[in-house]
Order: structure tokens, then sequence, then C-alpha cells
């Protein structure tokens, strides 16, 4: 049982890097990662949003109501806009 809480512990403490490697290893390797599809990726996905959820403490939702977290946000949107088509391959 306390081998399963440090595993817990581990990847709630590193959730996001965690989810980051995965997600860099799914983009080189899309193979890897080929049964995630239908139901499964619902559950993954909800997954993945329950752990970075459970990450958050009180002390940033003050810091998310700084009026300095809107242009945050707003950079970050506007980066990912940029980006993401440039990731886009079309099959030709």
């Amino acid at each position: 049982m306390k081998t399963l809480q440090r595993i817990s512990q581990l990847l709630s403490n590193h959730a996001s890097l965690f989810i980051i490697l995965i997600s860099i290893v799914t983009f080189y390797v899309p193979n890897l990662f080929v049964w995630v599809k239908g139901d499964v990726q619902a559950l993954t996905l909800g997954i993945i949003m329950l752990s970075m959820g459970m990450t958050l403490t009180c002390p940033y939702y003050h810091t998310s109501a700084h009026p300095s977290s809107e242009y945050r946000c707003s950079s970050a949107y506007h980066l990912c806009q940029l980006t993401c088509p440039c990731l886009y391959q079309r099959d030709a």
C-alpha cells in the first residue's frame, strides 16, 4: 500500500511534467497510442483533466484573479493560435 501511495504522490506532484512527456512521445511515435480511441479516449482525457485539476491550490486562484493574469492568458491563447496551425500536417 505504501508503494501505491508513493507512486500516486509522485504522479500528482509531477502531473504536468508526466503529461507533457507523454505528449512528446505521442507526437514522435503515434503508433504507441493507436489504442486510445473512442471510450478509452474520453476516459483518458477525463483522467488527465482530473489530475491537472487536483494539482491546483488556493493561491493559484488568487493569482488568476490578478489583472496581469489576463495578459498571460491572452498571450498563451494567441501563441497557441499561431503554433497549432504550424503543427497541422495536411495529407496530400
